[in-house]
C-alpha cells in the first residue's frame, strides 16, 4: 500500500512540473525548477527517498516486510532451500 502512495506522489509531482511549464514535456526544457518550485521539488525528493526504501521513511519498513516474509514462510513449512 505504501508503494502506491509514493508512486502517486511522484506522478502528481511530475504533473505539477508539466503544468508549470505550460504542457511542455521535453526534458531539455525542465532544468532549474528547484528554485522556481521548491514545494514540488521537496515532494519529489521525499517520494524518491521513500520509494527507494531508505530509513526512516515508510518504504523501508514495507520493503523489510516484503523481503522478510518469504523466508519466514519457508521456515514454517520446513523448506531448507535448493538442494545442491
Amino acid at each position: 500500500m505504501t508503494h502506491a502512495f509514493f508512486k502517486a506522489l511522484l506522478f502528481l509531482s511530475a504533473g505539477s512540473v508539466i503544468h508549470a511549464l505550460g504542457g511542455e514535456q521535453d526534458m531539455r526544457h525542465m532544468g532549474g525548477l528547484r528554485k522556481l518550485h521548491p514545494v514540488t521539488s521537496a515532494a519529489m525528493a521525499v517520494g524518491t527517498i521513500a520509494i527507494a526504501g531508505i530509513p526512516p521513511f515508510a518504504g523501508f519498513f514495507s520493503k523489510d516486510e516484503i523481503s522478510g516474509k518469504p523466508s519466514r514462510v519457508h521456515q514454517q513449512d520446513g523448506y531448507s532451500g535448493p538442494s545442491a
